[in-house]
């Protein structure tokens, strides 16, 4: 058997192989999805009826899945919820109707997490109108935060692409090479 022969036979066969791996790579790696995130604070629920009403709104042109995870204000974990919103369509929390903890009085923060953009604000809430009644009354009244677009978060990393395109790159000049040399 010629040396020179089987040398170029193994380069070959190894180069067909990190072509065959980075092609395997390049395709079977997707993107990693985008993910939307906004922080809406201060929300907050109580006994006198006085509590926070946010509304969210799927920019999207697909229907969205979103994560709602609610916080103490000293960022302690309270709840987490799961909603679908439709593209285009909006959901409208009242914490006062349906919150997902029971903890009464709340003041916190949501952190509304999704697969598709959206806007997110809490709704001002109007001072409740004093009452005749011996009872006290709240004399604080509720913030209101305008929030800003939501963001897709930035760690998404293409190394993999790069890696699969210098493999071959790599491989193709490896090929052109030993042809050449022919």
């Amino acid at each position: 058997m010629n040396p020179e022969r089987y040398l170029n036979k193994n380069t070959l066969m190894i180069t067909i192989l990190l072509v065959t791996s980075s092609i395997l790579i390049i395709n079977n790696v997707s993107a990693p999805p985008v993910v939307y995130n906004e922080t809406l604070s201060p929300i907050y629920r109580n006994f006198s009826g006085v509590s926070s009403v946010f509304v969210i709104n799927n920019t999207g042109t697909i229907n969205g899945n979103f994560a709602l995870n609610h916080y103490l204000e000293n960022d302690t974990p309270v709840a987490s919820e799961t909603k679908q919103i439709n593209a285009g369509q909006s959901l409208t929390i009242d914490l006062s109707q349906s919150a997902p903890f029971a903890n009464d009085p709340f003041t916190g923060y949501v952190i509304i997490t999704a697969d598709q953009p959206f806007v997110a604000e809490i709704q001002p809430t109007p001072t409740p109108t004093p009452t005749a009644s011996p009872s006290p009354t709240s004399t604080s009244s509720p913030f209101y935060s305008p929030t800003p677009e939501p963001q897709p978060l930035e760690d998404q990393s293409l190394t993999l692409y790069v890696v699969g395109a210098a493999i071959t790159v790599a491989a193709i000049g490896l090929i052109v090479f030993i042809l050449k040399k022919k």
